[in-house]
């Protein structure tokens, strides 16, 4: 098969009524089958005639958002998923995705469109798009609505995925159909899924993620899953392993900080209610992970008969489509202690004991799959590295993306960089930094949120590791940690959210001062580095990306610009201020 359509045309007319998706909505189960999904994917590619070559898709998440993405391959129209517009919300990201794209139309639900029409008119360029409403009822049939053939080819155009924006402004990444189909192989290939396969998700349909792991590789393969929204986990973790719990899930999967949140607000007694022994996969993405936090999740959960083999640690990217390594299903997670003066001031990773005090675990996260490669790169000279040098991480193989929409130059530079002394291999350059051990990969961080202070290259994910365990209040992905000029030095800034419960007027005097002390000292104690300053601020308020990585770059010029919602600041020299 081709094509996406080609898989769901199949599934469609050789498992009618088989379940394609469950979507949980509170108590009610949500269903759809390939057949209805066919239907409405019809339904919606009549509603895009003649509106175009792309479409917006601006739905919460829901089974809309999956007959909406699938009405515009169906179409021949180019799919552009965004994060959805809510309620008050500025609509700077998506007047800027219809400046660059040129987009003309957007499938929308009534809701939505009632949330961002006061808006519109804040942003000029926004009058040129084509609201088109999804959810207005309909009783077509097949009958009604007969399949036309789009005109697309393995080498089409699928959709545009938008990059995360963790450094930089996002750009619309160019995927086809044999990118998409050959990454749900490799995934296929890694996490040993099949149709006996049953998956629980609740990440955000607009990130690669959750659309590609979490909806498009059940199509593939053909197994359940039951999906839901990312902010009834945020809302209340404990929903998404009670779905895992309660429908016997094989697979489910998130990035680090949602193991944390569940081993930091899910209870003991509430542990003990679960069965999480069906969960033969829990994979680990999107960000770094840590080999602490899968360490006091299995703790927490094994009462409930989690098995620590299950964790399956990965790396992708949104240029490399999704996977770009993984380890061996069944097997357990590959943790190694490196020095890491030697990581930061030589860069080699040199093994160390586990009890030095300079010592750092590194979570392995395996290898590549089959047809494809990784290579360590020395980012300036360009000269592949040996086994245990840090460099920058090269990946190519057949998945790998056909560019950035509409910046020639710039994918030119990251789609076909040559390793030197190799002009025939075109790599992606991921802009990570990382090592390899055999094959086996290491993720260290990215490029452009390294710190180097006192001539190290100090890694702000293990600055803020050690700020998440100066205390049992404080949950992963809820700091930022970067450095700022003063005086002609770089020095340490620690950015942290506060709960909402420590940040009351009450609490806050002996909470925040309590934080503060706790922080320089687990960074002192982990790093011999003095923090330069600490603002503690109000829960929510640091950037994420639309899949809830730190935008460390951001925080800093909102810190440098005094706009963050401080609640208390310390800083070298000046006494503690609210």
């Amino acid at each position: 098969m081709e094509t996406l359509v080609d898989i769901l045309r199949t599934r469609a007319l050789t498992d009618p009524d088989g379940i394609a998706y469950i979507f949980l909505k509170g108590s009610e189960e949500c269903k759809i089958t390939y057949a209805q999904l066919d239907l409405e994917a019809r339904r919606v590619a009549k509603l895009l005639e003649g509106q175009g070559s792309s479409a917006l898709i601006c739905h919460l998440p829901g089974l809309e958002y999956i007959y909406s993405f699938f009405g515009c391959l169906y179409a021949g129209v180019i799919a552009i998923p965004i994060y959805p517009p809510r309620f008050n919300q500025k609509l700077d990201r998506l007047s800027a995705i219809v400046s660059e794209i040129d987009v003309k139309c957007a499938l929308i639900s009534q809701s939505v469109l009632e949330n961002v029409k006061p808006l519109l008119s804040e942003q000029p360029n926004l009058s040129q798009v084509k609201f088109i409403k999804t959810d207005l009822p309909h009783s077509l049939t097949a009958n009604d609505l007969p399949f036309l053939q789009p005109e697309i080819t393995g080498q089409s155009l699928a959709f545009l995925q938008f990059t995360s924006g963790s450094t930089s402004q996002p750009k619309g990444v160019m995927l086809t159909h044999a990118n998409l189909i050959n990454n749900l192989q490799a995934i296929h290939e890694k996490f040993e899924s099949s149709k006996d396969s049953v998956g629980v998700i609740w990440l955000p349909p607009y990130h690669d993620m959750g659309l590609i792991g979490g909806i498009l590789q059940p199509l593939y393969i053909g197994f359940p899953i039951f999906l839901m929204s990312p902010y009834s986990f945020l809302q209340r973790p404990m929903r998404w392993l009670q779905a895992v719990s309660q429908y016997k899930a094989t697979i489910s999967g998130a990035p680090n900080f949602a193991f944390d949140l569940c081993t930091k607000r899910i209870t003991d007694e509430q542990a003990a209610t679960l069965d999480l022994s069906s969960w033969k996969l829990a994979f680990c993405g999107a960000e770094t992970v840590h080999a602490h936090v899968l360490e006091n999740f299995y703790q927490k959960f094994k009462v409930a008969g989690f098995k620590k083999e299950a964790f399956y640690p990965c790396y992708g990217l949104a240029e490399a489509t999704l996977i770009v390594s993984g380890g061996v299903k069944d097997k357990a997670v590959i943790v190694e202690s490196f020095d890491a003066t030697a990581i930061e001031s030589q860069g080699r990773a040199v093994k160390s004991s586990v009890d030095l005090k300079s010592s750092r675990s590194y979570v392995g996260c395996g290898t590549a799959p089959k047809k494809y490669s990784i290579k360590i790169v020395d980012p300036i000279t360009l000269k592949s590295l040996p086994d245990g040098a840090v460099g920058e991480i090269w990946f190519t193989g057949p998945s790998v993306a056909q560019g950035y929409w509409g910046r020639s130059e710039e994918s030119e530079r990251t789609f076909k960089a040559k390793i030197a002394g190799d002009s025939e291999t075109n790599y992606l350059r991921t802009g990570d930094l990382g090592f390899l051990q055999g094959d086996e990969l290491f993720v260290a961080g990215r490029i452009k949120d390294l710190l180097i202070i006192r001539g190290r290259n100090l890694y702000p994910q293990d600055i803020e590791k050690s700020v998440g365990e100066s205390h049992p209040g404080l949950v992963s992905g809820t700091s930022a940690a970067f450095s700022i000029e003063f005086q002609g030095e770089e020095k340490l800034v620690v950015v942290q959210e506060l709960d909402r419960r420590d940040a009351k007027p009450e609490l806050l005097q002996e909470k925040s001062t309590e934080f503060i002390e706790l922080i320089r000292k687990k960074i002192f104690e982990d790093h011999d580095l003095p923090v330069h300053a600490i603002a503690l601020v109000k829960s929510h308020s640091i950037p994420i990306t639309s899949s809830g990585k730190v935008q460390r770059q951001a925080t800093r010029r909102l810190f440098l610009d005094n706009a963050l919602p401080e609640l208390r600041r310390f800083q070298e020299g000046v006494q503690v201020s609210s």
